[in-house]
């Protein structure tokens, strides 16, 4: 069994990207670095400056699991005609997400109607182990929905991951791993095809389970 970890934002205190420019916002970190639950260090990555993002400890809890991520909230668009949206969950730590690896994105972009939200939420059932060094998300398990219709995804895998790297023999790794080293950094964000200083996205959830 594995630990779940979100990041803490829900519906009343959202993470906001938007604005003009067309190359994908990363969700930034909230403005505090405040751990998910307050019984726990806070996980690496979540600090102010940096993008929002899970950490996946290399302690061995994740070893040859199954487990989904999920990313959830609003987009408004702005006046512009012709308006898109992409969404992207990505490997990385970088803000900008030119140096993320990305691992999962829509395979066509949706088209939207100028001046109105809608709501999107996405899926990712993950696996993998440090054997064959791979992190695969399942095409069966995973989607993405955009206003309550089903959305195609293209999915990348991650390779080279460790997640037994500081992993202690003999203890449970749920109870030993906080201080470990990250196996992966997850981070999401969204990319709007036309520019428009109207245009906004909400994430109201982001987390593992």
């Amino acid at each position: 069994m594995i630990p779940n970890r979100s990041y803490p934002i829900n519906g009343v205190s959202p993470l906001i990207v938007g604005g003009t420019g067309t190359a994908i916002k990363i969700f930034p970190a909230v403005s505090a670095s405040l751990p998910a639950n307050p019984a726990q260090p806070i996980a690496p990555g979540q600090l102010v400056g940096g993008p929002a993002s899970l950490v996946i400890p290399a302690d061995g809890s994740y070893e040859g699991q199954s487990f989904s991520v999920v990313m959830a909230g609003s987009v408004t668009f702005g006046a512009t005609a012709s308006p898109t949206l992409n969404l992207v969950i990505q490997s990385g730590s970088s803000l900008t997400g030119a140096s993320n690896t990305t691992i999962a994105t829509l395979t066509a972009v949706f088209a939207a109607t100028i001046s109105t939200t809608i709501n999107y939420s996405v899926v990712l059932r993950l696996s993998g182990d440090s054997g064959s060094g791979r992190l695969n998300a399942s095409p069966l398990l995973s989607k993405a929905q955009i206003n309550g219709t089903d959305e195609p995804m293209t999915f990348t895998a991650l390779t080279g991951i460790s997640f037994l790297k500081n992993a202690s023999t003999g203890q449970n790794p749920i109870f030993n791993g906080n201080s470990s080293p990250n196996a992966v950094q997850l981070v999401c964000g969204v990319t709007f095809g036309v520019s428009d200083a109207a245009n906004s996205a909400s994430l109201m959830e982001f987390d593992i389970q």
